[in-house]
């Protein structure tokens, strides 16, 4: 297994300690158990689904104003939607279903739901 090299991290340094960027290149070593690194495809597009994925959440719930909900991930295209306590069905309903939404375009079909586990007050006496 070839180690993975990131030709942009030696010219850096190389820059910072006064190299001109002409000679940058130059210092990168020529060790053939070095090469440069490829991404794999399906990893970059799955890594950038739950990124928009998570986008919204961030700007679901600083428009709400507090913790809506979080997912999980398990096989390629099955999600959880956990929804956190503050959740509330009347007024973050549309938010949820736009997460569906969300999820559904971004290449999860299968969608599963928590709800938040009830919490029950004992009556004062």
């Amino acid at each position: 297994m070839k180690k993975l090299f990131f030709a942009a991290i030696p010219m850096t340094a190389a820059l910072l300690a006064g190299v001109p960027a002409a000679n940058a290149a130059e210092q990168i070593p020529a060790d053939p158990d070095f090469s440069v690194a490829t991404i794999d495809p399906e990893f970059s597009m799955v890594s950038a689904r739950r990124l928009i994925i998570q986008n919204f959440i961030y700007e679901a719930e600083a428009a709400a104003g507090h913790k809506l909900f979080w997912v999980t991930y398990s096989e390629p295209n099955y999600a959880v939607i956990y929804q956190a306590q503050t959740f509330d069905p009347e007024t973050d309903n549309d938010a949820f279903q736009s997460l569906i939404t969300v999820l559904h375009d971004n290449g999860f079909p299968q969608v599963g739901a928590v709800a938040p586990a009830l919490l029950a007050e004992q009556p004062a006496n």
